[in-house]
């Protein structure tokens, strides 16, 4: 979900209206349809993210031309979903993260599991994407957040490697480099960190240690400060860290937890 204004944009399942609109404008009543919007394809849409009067949305590759894997839609008029533009690419795309005039994507892509598009003011993407290998594997990337000149992507499942990498983003996508990771033993299905780049917060599909915080200024072991609950809470589907409430909200499929950061045992540099 991602909300600019009274409105609430959802993605759903719903096969002939995915993306749906609603006003909440009023919080003493239930949430107020609005309009909707039928992407290309069943059951395609993966994430949804707001930047200025411009809506994203990811979605699935099927191989069939006419369903894409990004769109863009004007919604400076908070009663319409105007479509801006569209890009195609080999694979699914996941979640996506802005930095400056573009956007990191965690990518379903073998040979580019970190994708860099730009965009333009209009909402136009701007084709073809750049991309980083993650080399020492095939595992999906599936989550990711951008702070600073730091982007940390959240991948699938690998007894081999190690689930989280951290990334140096300050020269843009031609200058990405890997240099840590962190073993999360499970899928990252969410991911997250505070704006001083200090913390990542990490929600993972695993029956132990599903919410983990991570030490992000250690980059030579990446140690795991904590880890909370085990499977009788759910199994994870997301995360996302609000810094203005100092809270991370951690969802599964029966709950949703709220974590208040303690303090730190020694100040962030």
């Amino acid at each position: 979900m991602a909300v600019r204004g009274g409105r609430l944009y959802v993605l759903t399942k719903d096969a002939n209206a995915e993306l749906k609109v609603y006003s909440i404008v009023n919080p003493r009543i239930a949430p107020q349809p609005v309009t909707t919007y039928d992407l290309p394809g069943t059951f395609l849409g993966r994430r949804l993210a707001l930047q200025g009067h411009s809506l994203h949305v990811s979605a699935a590759y099927t191989g069939n031309f006419w369903e894409h894997q990004l769109y863009s839609f004007d919604v400076s008029n908070s009663g319409s979903l105007v479509l801006e533009n569209t890009a195609d690419d080999i694979q699914s795309m996941n979640q996506m993260a802005f930095f400056g005039t573009g956007m990191y994507i965690a990518s379903a892509n073998d040979s580019s599991e970190l994708r860099y598009v730009q965009i333009q003011q209009s909402g136009t993407y701007l084709t073809p994407f750049n991309g980083y290998n993650l080399s020492d594997r095939t595992f999906d990337g599936l989550t990711i957040a951008v702070a600073g000149t730091s982007a940390i992507l959240g991948t699938q499942r690998d007894p081999l490697t190690q689930e989280m990498v951290l990334f140096d983003v300050k020269n843009g996508v031609t200058g990405v480099t890997p240099a840590w990771y962190y073993e999360a033993s499970g899928s990252v299905v969410g991911i997250d960190m505070d704006p001083n780049r200090c913390y990542a917060f990490l929600s993972v599909f695993s029956g132990h240690n599903a919410f983990q915080v991570v030490n992000m200024r250690n980059k030579t072991t990446l140690p795991r400060l904590n880890s909370q609950y085990d499977s009788a809470s759910g199994l994870s589907r997301g995360l996302v860290y609000d810094p203005l409430r100092d809270r991370v909200y951690v969802l599964t499929d029966n709950a949703v937890i709220i974590f208040k950061p303690a303090a730190a045992g020694a100040t962030c540099p």
